[in-house]
């Protein structure tokens, strides 16, 4: 597990040079740069979810007549979805049915317009609905949980917030108090790099802390502190949200993770 963890961390690194050298290949051209960097997180993904699964950029579609979401840098396409690509080995076509989970790129959340560009971009993956959710037996989940399943997990990774982290939350929040956004449509968990996970528990029958919380405690923002070791939590993170598909047997990791300990948990109040 140690061996597991020094190798997520030099990942970390690894992708702290890329995203640094983008700038320098990017030639400052904003979107250039954007690309280099989305580029080597998908590439850093891709070798935790490797084939059959696919990390692929585009928008997704659902099967109720809903607009698709807008374009997302990083989407994890299910085994079981269609192969539906060019001759370019380019997905034409994302499903919202097999997909596991979204993941947007952002290098800085200190600057406000990333900050509402990512929100809009959530809230687009989070009204697509499976037609299906992955519970074996649904009839035992109450209905927020159903529903819960049936969409999207949509993650953000970001260099760099605020001065103050709590400062970029508040932001977020009251973005979504000003413009009525359910939390059904809110995100999930912000990774920031080198710092730790914001994990964003809706409903307390998410709570998987093992701490103890009074019931009106167990919902909110929480903030991993990860350090070094935030690819870690992040990756912890995906493997408990729910996929596109029912599993019997865990992932390899998900073996792996679970003996993680997860360190220092504060409640966030902003």
């Amino acid at each position: 597990m140690d061996k597991l963890i020094e190798i997520l961390k030099d990942e970390a690194e690894t992708l702290s040079r890329d995203f640094k050298k983008a700038s320098t290949l990017g030639k400052g051209t904003s979107q250039e740069i954007a690309d280099f960097r989305e580029h080597a997180f998908q590439n850093f993904l891709s070798r935790f979810f490797p084939n059959p699964y696919r990390i692929v950029k585009g928008k997704i579609h659902d099967s109720y007549g809903n607009d698709p979401s807008a374009s997302i840098d990083c989407v994890l396409v299910n085994p079981v979805h269609p192969h539906l690509i060019d001759s370019h080995q380019k997905f034409q076509l994302l499903l919202a049915d097999g997909v596991d989970w979204a993941l947007e790129v952002k290098a800085d959340l200190s600057i406000a317009s990333e900050v509402t560009r990512a929100l809009e971009q959530c809230v687009s993956v989070k009204k697509m609905r499976r037609v299906k959710g992955p519970i074996l037996l649904p009839q035992t989940k109450p209905p927020h949980v159903i529903e819960a399943s049936r969409q999207i997990p949509f993650f953000l990774f970001t260099q760099k917030t605020k001065a103050n982290y709590k400062d970029t939350l508040h932001e977020i929040i009251t973005w979504y108090e000003k413009n009525s956004v359910p939390k059904e449509e809110q995100l999930d968990a912000i990774a920031i790099q080198d710092f730790g996970v914001i994990n964003h528990v809706k409903h307390r029958d998410f709570y998987y802390y093992s701490w103890q919380q009074p019931e009106d405690k167990k919902a909110g923002w929480f903030l991993e502190s990860w350090g070094d070791a935030t690819l870690v939590g992040l990756l912890l993170r995906m493997g408990m949200s729910f996929s596109c598909t029912a599993t019997i047997q865990e992932s390899v990791l998900g073996r792996y993770f679970k003996k993680l300990k997860i360190p220092y948990v504060d409640i966030i109040t902003t």
